[in-house]
């Protein structure tokens, strides 16, 4: 989970009477066998019960560096990523997305809607890890960019509305009220 850019943990930040990452777990948790949060170690994250990684090569790195972690940390072949800021991401991501990885064979699998990709809703196979270490130590920070560069199909959603990513505090609002 990452910050706004000025310090303040934006899956912490309050929607509709709960932190935006509680929305997220609620709807992410059917959907998986288990949930890894990427985010500091500190006691409103380790209080939400769910295991906690960090980012392992260096601060600041951005989504793929939360990409990365959760390869090194997953028990399984496949990891389904998204943001802490989208608390209505879609009841059937995980299943719509795996039934695009088994049609496609791609190793990435990214959501679009409305016209849109929205490439850190992800499932990918975690024998990418080295190959996205390798190009986060170039210095590389794009997540599209690292899209690219290896084997990706898209999964269409018919709501754009369930990826909303709340980046500012009048996103919030916004969601809010609608």
């Amino acid at each position: 989970m990452s910050a706004d850019g000025q310090g303040v943990d934006k899956g912490l930040l309050p929607f509709r009477g709960r932190m935006l990452v509680e929305h997220v777990i609620e709807r992410l948790s059917p959907q998986v066998a288990s949930l890894l949060l990427n985010a500091p170690d500190e006691p409103r994250w380790r209080a939400l019960g769910q295991p906690l990684i960090q980012d392992q090569l260096g601060p600041a790195l951005g989504p793929l560096a939360g990409m990365h972690a959760g390869m090194r940390a997953s028990q399984s072949q496949w990891l389904l990523c998204v943001p802490c800021d989208a608390p209505l991401l879609p009841a059937d991501l995980a299943e719509r997305l795996l039934a695009a990885q088994r049609t496609s064979g791609a190793s990435c699998i990214t959501a679009t809607a409305g016209g849109r990709t929205h490439p850190v809703f992800a499932l990918l196979d975690v024998a990418l890890c080295d190959r996205l270490e390798a190009f986060l130590n170039t210095g590389a920070r794009k997540v599209e960019a690292w899209l690219d560069d290896i084997d990706t199909a898209q999964c269409e959603f018919p709501d754009p509305t369930a990826f909303s990513n709340l980046n500012t505090p009048s996103d919030l609002l916004e969601l809010e009220r609608a």
